[in-house]
């Protein structure tokens, strides 16, 4: 009797847990993630100053410049209150630490956005190329919506 209580508690606990997850998904919907890779302007006469200096520098003038990801989502149904938060999460070649760039929107949220995400080329310098990402748009420390790479988990220790 016990056995068939705590398995009908537990039924309910997992049941409420993906009801809640299934409710809070809904509130906003990330529709895609462009990812460019930035690179030094083949026409040096175009470029500017650094860039033109810059260019006998590189060993390569096709070394990426920059990491640019461009996020649309939308809220789902009403409006997200000031404060809501998209959050981008993603690893590098050469660093073992998740990195993170915000943005906190200070103004309720009621149609389709896009945001950008940079990495420059001194983080590309330093740590790699973005071998993975993660997408999460946040309310109060509550995930909304979520898109990642195909390589997010298996980067993920």
């Amino acid at each position: 009797m016990a056995r068939k209580a705590w398995c009908g508690w537990l039924c309910l606990v997992i049941f409420s847990a993906a009801l809640a997850s299934a409710e809070a998904a809904e509130r906003a919907r990330i529709l895609r993630v462009v990812h460019e890779r930035e690179q030094a302007p083949a026409n040096s006469e175009a470029a500017p100053v650094e860039l033109r200096l810059g260019r006998f520098l590189l060993e390569d003038p096709a070394t990426p410049t920059g990491e640019v990801f461009r996020v649309e989502w939308q809220p789902v149904g009403q409006a997200l209150r000031a404060g809501v938060v998209l959050r981008f999460e993603y690893r590098q070649e050469r660093v073992r630490e998740m990195q993170q760039l915000m943005i906190r929107y200070p103004f309720d949220v009621r149609e389709r956005r896009t945001a950008t995400f940079e990495i420059g080329p001194a983080a590309l310098q330093s740590g790699g190329t973005v071998t993975a990402w993660r997408v999460r748009v946040e309310q109060e420390s509550r995930v909304l919506a979520e898109k990642r790479s195909s390589s997010w988990a298996a980067s993920t220790p």
